[in-house]
């Protein structure tokens, strides 16, 4: 079995071509050195193939026509990437990291690019395209308390490059905006994910279920935020 990836420049793309792998399906990609190189390890331990033509059910970041197209067929929101780059640019995480510390009153459903590259893997393994369906985190976060999440682990990241650790910085905190909020009281309205959940459920009965804590989705950002300010 294999997948074709058209216009696999960005981070998520790069995470949907190794899960597939992962899963023993060949790809079929562009940028193909690339994924070749950061996939090396990978492909020594699967059957599946990273081959740079073919054709194969498609997915397309970069609005190329395929079986399903990013943004047209599957409309993805508030996508934490693992890294800043032109298709996601992290923002408001890449501002806040270069010292700017306002916030406004957004309301975002924050989605890991683990979960966003799973989602997807599942639906090309299966072959189905997609209409139109919308593609996010389940839980709502206000913005001050991203940012306070954020600001939270990029100081402890910039302790940890400096092994000065303070006090208050080393002590335990409690994920903001963890308070419930009442059904009816929201905001801002979230993408709808009944079509997302139905097709998922479909597949494998398992449904759209993101399981990837803010946290660990912030902590992959800031790594990607680092390794993009190193010198070449």
């Amino acid at each position: 079995m294999a997948v074709q990836v058209m216009g696999a420049y960005c981070s998520l793309s790069e995470s949907l071509i190794t899960r597939l792998l992962s899963l023993d399906i060949s790809v079929i990609c562009d940028n193909h050195s690339h994924h070749l190189q950061i996939n090396s390890v990978l492909l020594a331990h699967t059957e599946a193939k990273l081959l740079n033509t073919g054709s194969a059910f498609s997915i397309s970041f970069d609005g190329s026509v395929a079986d399903i197209v990013i943004g047209v067929d599957l409309i993805i929101s508030d996508l934490i990437p693992s890294r800043p780059d032109n298709r996601w640019p992290a923002e408001p995480f890449l501002a806040w990291a270069q010292g700017e510390l306002s916030f406004s009153d957004n309301v975002n459903w924050w989605l890991a690019e683990a979960d966003a590259a799973s989602a997807i893997a599942r639906i090309c393994q299966a072959n189905k395209p997609c209409d139109t369906i919308e593609l996010c985190g389940r839980r709502s976060w206000k913005e001050v308390d991203t940012f306070s999440e954020f600001s939270n682990l990029w100081q402890r990241t910039a302790m940890g490059k400096s092994g000065n650790f303070t006090p208050q910085a080393l002590s335990h905190k409690p994920i903001s905006g963890m308070e419930a909020i009442p059904v009816g009281d929201e905001i801002v309205t979230r993408p709808k994910l009944d079509g997302i959940h139905n097709l998922l459920n479909d597949i494998d009965g398992e449904g759209w279920r993101p399981l990837t804590p803010l946290r660990t989705a912030l902590m992959a950002l800031i790594a990607g935020i680092i390794e993009r300010r190193q010198p070449d």
